[in-house]
């Protein structure tokens, strides 16, 4: 999916990558529908409830002065929320051998792929 050390995977990259492992989406086999970085903490609840991950891209700037990110690939299962109210997503990443929780405003960027097999 051309990840590189210093940017990351693009979601851009994502569609090719799949395609070329699974075969052209929406011919039988799988499809998808794309989260820009737009959509609301509820819009990705009512995605996940559909028993589907999301492919997520989070992104964050390289420090305070940059207007630079650098984006983190992971996949999407679930999301809950703190007793303050806080939002969170429920990924898996390469990074960890366990799921996690990843705070949303941590992430000024957040957008993905849901992907399913039909």
């Amino acid at each position: 999916m051309k990840t590189t050390y210093e940017e990351g995977t693009y979601p851009e990259n994502f569609i090719p990558g799949y395609e070329s492992f699974l075969g052209p989406a929406g011919t039988g086999v799988w499809n998808y529908k794309f989260l820009p970085n737009s959509t609301s903490f509820q819009t990705f609840q009512s995605e996940l409830n559909g028993h589907c991950p999301i492919h997520l891209s989070l992104g964050v700037f390289e420090d305070s002065t940059s207007s630079r990110m650098k984006r983190y690939s992971v996949m999407a299962f679930g999301y809950g929320d703190s007793s303050t109210g806080a939002h969170y997503i429920f990924v898996m990443d390469g990074y960890h051998y366990y799921g996690r929780f990843v705070k949303c405003i941590d992430y000024p960027l957040i957008e993905g792929i849901k992907i399913w097999v039909a």
